[in-house]
Order: structure tokens, then C-alpha cells, then sequence
């Protein structure tokens, strides 16, 4: 006769106590998923959630003569980090500073699902903080559009993300916090970047500002201008200088500010071929293509190219501030 084994007992689920909501005076216990215990007061819950007023209105059983009574046990269905910095949200002397942006989206989904109006409103104040727009510009846009945190919290998070180095070739490669955007979203923040891009092109081929310089500048006077034209561009420019444009929109597209523009490293680059260290050689300056940008030192570009390039960078770095100052964002569809 073939033996049957009794089935083994399981272990009763270890709970841990909450170190920060364990008061003594607590008349409800919140259980997360994770098995962690928050005694909390009812009243506070009832003020900031109708779900928990409609469930905190039901009779609860009583414990028999001689019995301890227990604390009402509510089974949540969020871990004991999100249920931590969702009550520091109602109890005004556990207030948060601060809270990682990587868990607000988890907060505020709760704050929602319970009706927490109030706690909503909070986590939008949150994001409205520099810290929270300059560092993590792509999250508080995203979170802005699900939550309806306003017009003008968007167009400064947009604005903030200009400044990244865009992450957003596809949904799948934006920060964790941000993966709830809306396509529609998404298309319109790939536009409005594309559209603050393409402000610099034709201020670095068509735009001879007289505030640089007196006249039109070097490149376009120049000799070599007509010998190494590649016809590129809508005016004749010479191709160090036709380098310095790809060079430089290039960069521009990765962070999208004045600060690229005025960047030394970058103007140095295209300024090191007019040096007497690069004059009279073949070689390239650091990051121009073999056989490209040669210095012209029998040009006029040679003498004056490096300083007028200095100058008009720093008219052109100050104009693209004004203009992407001025750029709205509109979200499309």
C-alpha cells in the first residue's frame, strides 16, 4: 500500500512593523504586498481619501469578552516603499523634502486609485522645483501630460529637455519615470526639439550680422570659398568652414542651448587649422575628416577666420537664447 505523505505545513508569512508609522494610538493597520505593517489613524486617511472614508464607514467586527481586540488588518496592493512616501504625503510632521523621482510615478498612481486628491496636488508642486525640472526634465514632462499638472509645467520641462542629450530615438530608451508618456506626447516633443535644431542652420550659412563684424564675414569673402565649395549649402562656403557648420549642428542636435555654441572645445576645433602648428601641413585639425578643412594659409581666411569665428559664435550663441526663449511647445493631436 502506497504511503501518503501529510502535506507540509507552510510557515506563517513574516510581517515586518514599519519603522516610521508604528504609533501606539494607531486604530488601523495598512498591510502591503511586501508584508510590511503601517498603523495609522483612520481619520487621517478618511480627510484625504473618499475610498478610504467609504471603507473606513464599514462595521468592523468586534473582538469577544476577555479578547485583545486587533487592529483592522487593509490588504494593499502597493509595496511598503510606495505606501511610505504616500502617508509621509498626509502626515504633516513625516513631510518629505524629497522624493526620488523614480518612485513618483508609483505615488502618484496610488494617490490616484485612492482618491488622494490632495496628495496629487502635492507631487505636481513637487515637480514644479528646479531640482526636479533641470535634472530630470524628460520625467516631470511625462508626468506633467499623464497628470494634468498644467500648460506651463510642460512647456518648462520641454524646454528643460532641450538641454539633455536627447535620449528620445525611441518610447523604449526614455528614463524609467517617463515610459508612461502618450505617443501623441512623444511625437510632439520630437518635433518641437527638431523644430528648436533647426533655428541654428541658417544663422551659421546665411547670417552675416553686422553686430560681428563690419561687412560679411571671412567665409564669405573669401577666396578658397569658390575653389572648395561643395555646393552644399545656399551660399559659397569654403569647406573649413562648411566642416565647422556639420561640426557644429551636430553637437547642437545632441543638447539643444546657447552653453554648446559658446563652448571653446568646439570653436577650438575648426580655430586649430589657422595655427602655425597646422599651417602649411595636410594634416586635419582633431575631429575634421582626413582630406577635409585643410588650413588655406595662402587665403585671406587665415589671418582674421579664427578671430571673427570667436566673435560670431558668441552674437549667434546669444541669439539662439532669444529664440528658443520664444519657442512654444504645443502638444500635437
Amino acid at each position: 500500500m502506497a504511503s501518503t505523505e501529510s502535506p507540509t505545513a507552510q510557515p506563517p508569512e513574516e510581517r515586518v512593523l514599519s519603522e516610521i508609522f508604528n504609533s501606539s494610538t494607531a486604530d488601523l493597520t495598512l498591510r502591503t504586498h511586501d508584508a510590511v505593517d503601517f498603523r495609522v489613524h483612520r481619520y487621517v486617511l478618511v480627510m484625504a481619501s473618499t475610498v478610504f472614508e467609504g471603507m473606513c464607514s464599514l462595521p468592523q467586527p468586534t473582538a469577544a469578552a476577555g479578547e485583545k481586540q486587533e487592529l483592522p488588518v487593509v490588504q494593499m496592493g502597493e509595496d511598503s516603499h510606495t505606501m511610505t512616501r504616500l502617508l509621509m504625503l498626509l502626515y504633516p510632521d513625516k513631510h518629505p523634502t524629497h522624493i526620488d523621482v523614480t518612485m513618483l510615478p508609483d505615488v502618484l498612481r496610488a494617490a490616484e486609485k485612492y482618491d488622494m486628491h490632495g496628495v496629487v496636488a502635492q507631487l505636481g508642486n513637487f515637480l514644479r522645483r528646479a531640482d526636479y525640472v533641470q535634472k530630470h526634465p524628460l520625467e516631470v514632462f511625462a508626468l506633467a501630460c499623464q497628470y494634468n499638472f498644467g500648460d506651463d509645467l510642460i512647456e518648462l520641462a520641454a524646454k528643460a529637455s532641450l538641454r539633455q542629450v536627447s535620449p528620445l530615438k525611441t518610447l523604449g530608451s526614455l528614463p524609467p519615470a517617463a515610459r508612461g508618456l502618450s505617443a501623441g506626447a512623444y511625437h510632439g516633443l520630437l518635433v518641437y526639439r527638431q523644430k528648436c535644431t533647426n533655428i541654428l542652420l541658417p544663422m551659421l550659412v546665411n547670417w552675416p550680422h553686422p553686430d560681428v563684424i563690419v561687412g560679411k564675414p571671412v567665409w564669405h569673402t573669401c577666396i578658397c570659398r569658390l575653389k572648395t565649395n561643395n555646393g552644399k549649402y545656399s551660399s559659397p562656403l569654403p569647406s573649413w568652414y562648411a566642416d565647422h557648420v556639420e561640426r557644429t549642428m551636430a553637437a547642437f542636435s545632441q543638447v539643444v542651448d546657447a552653453s554648446t555654441l559658446r563652448s571653446p572645445n568646439l570653436i577650438a576645433t575648426t580655430t586649430y587649422q589657422f595655427s602655425p602648428l597646422a599651417a602649411g601641413t595636410a594634416a586635419a585639425a582633431p575631429g575634421v575628416a582626413k582630406g577635409r578643412g585643410k588650413p588655406a594659409a595662402s587665403c585671406n581666411c587665415a589671418e582674421s577666420a579664427p578671430y571673427e569665428l570667436v566673435k560670431f559664435h558668441a552674437v549667434v550663441a546669444d541669439e539662439v537664447e532669444r529664440q528658443l526663449d520664444r519657442m512654444k511647445f504645443q502638444l500635437l493631436g
